[in-house]
Parts: C-alpha cells; structure tokens; sequence
C-alpha cells in the first residue's frame, strides 16, 4: 500500500473537484443556505473555493450520506442488474461523444437516425451488446469532416 501524500490531500481542489461538489448539491436539491451550511459544519470553510483536497473528500463523504450517488457509481451498481447482452452506459456515452466530434457538434437526433439507417435500431439504448461494440468500432473510423470553404468569386 502507498502511503499517503499528504502534501497533495493538503492542496487547494481544483474546478473538477468544484464541480463534483455542485452536481452533488444539484441532485440533493440542496439549497444555497444548506449547502453553505454543510461547508462550513464538515470543513469549516463558507466558500468550495477554500477547500484543500483533503476536506473535499469529508465534503463528498457528507454528499454520500445523504443520498448523493454518481452516476459512474450508479452504473456499476446497475451492471451487476443488467443482461450482459445489452448496451453499457459507457458504451453510450461514448458512441455520443465519437458522433459529437465527427459532426463537430452535439447532435443526439443524428446519432439516432445513423443507427436506425445502418442497423434498424430506433434508439442507442436498445442496442445489443455485440451490436454497440459494432457501431463503436465504425464510428471510431470515421474521419472528422474537413470544412468546406464556400468562397465564391463573382468577377
């Protein structure tokens, strides 16, 4: 076992480790004056801001024993429930952010009719595990699309 740096559980938590704490607060529905409250009964801080590592990981133990789950968490949860035929959240998370980036844009409605188009699947969600792996590897090839300059010339 490592032992423990207490150098970096010492060092101020960065915008990641701020915006864990307010998804936390969001799916709480923690108000302002709560979870200012809570900041300052588990940490003794009034601002995230002013949090070191250390007392974010006491913050996110408090979020934890009051209901707050993530959704990486909940997943792995699901997983154990989950026909192992079927698409993982993962797998879909994926296939929309490769899809995102080939269009250059967030476009979820397209993704769809790509896969209804080329596997007759109406919606990510109801893919195949063997299927997913499919649709993943063919949009892995896919190249980003150059942009077209549409200069015209009237001379």
């Amino acid at each position: 076992m490592r032992p423990l740096n207490l150098k970096y559980l010492s060092g101020k938590v960065d915008y990641k480790h701020i915006a864990q704490i307010k998804i936390a607060q969001k799916r709480l529905d923690m108000s302002d004056e709560n979870y200012r409250a809570l900041l300052e009964r588990v940490a003794s801080v009034k601002s995230s801001k002013d949090l070191t590592v250390g007392k974010f990981g006491q913050v996110m133990d408090e979020f934890r024993r009051l209901g707050f789950e993530s959704t990486a968490v909940a997943e792995k949860r699901k997983q154990s429930t989950r026909d192992p035929g079927h698409v993982t959240h993962a797998q879909l998370l994926k296939m929309q952010r490769l899809w995102d980036t080939w269009k250059g844009k967030p476009d979820t409605e397209g993704l769809r009719r790509w896969l209804q188009r080329k596997w007759k699947i109406s919606s990510p969600q109801f893919l195949d595990a063997d299927t997913a792996r499919r649709a993943l590897a063919a949009l892995a090839n896919f190249r980003t699309k150059p942009t077209i300059n549409k200069e015209i010339n009237h001379d």
